[in-house]
């Protein structure tokens, strides 16, 4: 959370310089998907025009999502490749995503080429639908997932990834056709359905569904979190001592002209298909999870959103709900609640930023704090560089904030005056 200072504290700190400070903070990341070809490619297989064209075609709701490719630098030579390379459409259950593919299917400025339902023959297990066709003078596909199919998906291709024996292996073909089962029926009920296991196929546990994930590098909550906040502190040459500040214009259009080049991946990948389980066995709901736009924004309510913005630029977010609020509500039902986080957003995609965003309805202007604090994006407890992302890194990630900030120009939601901080 921002700590609770005055704004003329900020401004009165701010400390702005020449330009010359845009050539002094280097690129201190360094995960899988840096700023030349992997994120080129990853822009590429975006097809931003195709998306907002489909954007235009399907009706506003929460029951679905569009999105760019799945990971189209997965060394892939054969058929399968096209399952991770597609722009995607991921519906809320198998009728809306049938229903996702009609509308596409009538619309008189697409013409379907091909629609193939069963890619099984190259995926075992795989499920979803893949439509061929061709928009404004170029081919494309189209993919549409229910969320159950797209965490399929995301199981299939970190096993490609590690280099797996995949291809022609009959128990794993056994086995990935009953992961398909089991998610089916893992969204469809608020039971917990025994857990598959890759060793009933004759399989190692590399290969399971529910991976070990690693052990948390700073034991204890509390312990973690006053790491975490032992380095709320500023250090750039734009503000430098202070933990928040609001921002001259110059410098929000520093913040959007050169925010990174770079797309961050879930460094809980881990722990997502477990999180989704308890999720839904504890009745979540994935409409709670919204893309944000103008008439959207108009309605938000007083509080904190956790958010993530795609490669695509799309901003998705969800209301992160006080714990004492969550307290009161298990305290009374006598269950744990459902709880979304940033890796639901765009499940197995990298980002391009990610944290909270903060609404007051009574100001002028009601977006008023913006953080880059996310667990599964920056600051993960279970991956090794956890203290390097907080005391090296964390100056950085605050940067990534000006692609949420392009998000907005885009979407004609003004943020004057808006607070700014790491954490």
């Amino acid at each position: 959370m921002i700590k609770n200072h005055t704004y003329s504290i900020y401004k009165n700190r701010l400390i702005f310089t020449s330009l010359l400070f845009l050539l002094i903070l280097p690129s201190l990341y360094c995960g899988d998907l840096t700023t030349a070809e992997k994120y080129d490619t990853l822009l590429y297989y975006q097809k931003l025009d195709f998306q907002d064209k489909l954007n235009e075609i399907l009706p506003a709701s929460n029951n679905y999502f569009i999105t760019g490719s799945l990971d189209p630098t997965l060394p892939i030579i054969d058929k399968s490749k096209s399952v991770f390379s597609t722009v995607r459409i991921i519906a809320y259950d198998l009728t809306t995503c049938i229903g996702a593919s009609e509308y596409v299917h009538h619309d008189s400025s697409i013409h379907i080429l091909h629609t193939d339902r069963d890619q099984k023959e190259n995926n075992p297990g795989y499920s979803g639908i893949i439509m061929d066709v061709e928009w404004d003078r170029d081919t494309t596909s189209i993919q549409f997932l229910t969320t159950q199919q797209n965490r399929f998906l995301i199981w299939y291709g970190n096993l490609l990834k590690k280099n797996y024996d995949i291809t022609g292996n009959a128990n794993f073909d056994r086995y990935a056709e009953a992961v398909s089962v089991y998610l089916t029926r893992d969204g469809n009920t608020h039971n917990d359905p025994a857990k598959i296991m890759a060793a009933n196929y004759n399989l190692s546990v590399e290969y399971d569904l529910y991976a070990e994930p690693p052990d948390y590098v700073i034991e204890g909550y509390q312990n973690y979190k006053d790491y975490l906040y032992s380095y709320d502190e500023i250090k750039t040459e734009f503000a430098h001592g202070i933990t928040a500040f609001i921002p001259t214009g110059e410098l929000l259009q520093w913040f959007k002209d050169d925010a990174p080049h770079e797309a961050f991946p879930n460094k809980e990948a881990a722990r997502l298909q477990e999180e989704y389980s308890k999720f839904f066995r504890r009745g979540g709901d994935v409409r709670t999870l919204q893309t944000l736009t103008k008439i959207g924004f108009d309605t938000l309510k007083t509080g904190e959103y956790f958010f993530a913005v795609g490669v695509n630029g799309a901003i998705r977010f969800g209301r992160e709900m006080p714990r004492e609020e969550v307290q009161k509500i298990e305290e009374a039902t006598g269950h744990k609640g459902p709880r979304a986080n940033h890796a639901f957003l765009f499940p197995g995609e990298a980002v391009l930023t990610a944290g909270a965003f903060f609404i007051d309805e009574n100001a002028t202007n009601k977006l008023v704090k913006i953080n880059a604090q996310s667990g599964h994006y920056f600051y993960s407890n279970i991956a090794p560089t956890i203290r390097e992302d907080i005391a090296e890194r964390s100056d950085y990630y605050l940067l990534t904030l000006g692609h949420f900030f392009i998000a907005l120009d885009r979407l004609g939601i003004p943020y004057d005056n808006i607070l700014i901080s790491k954490l």
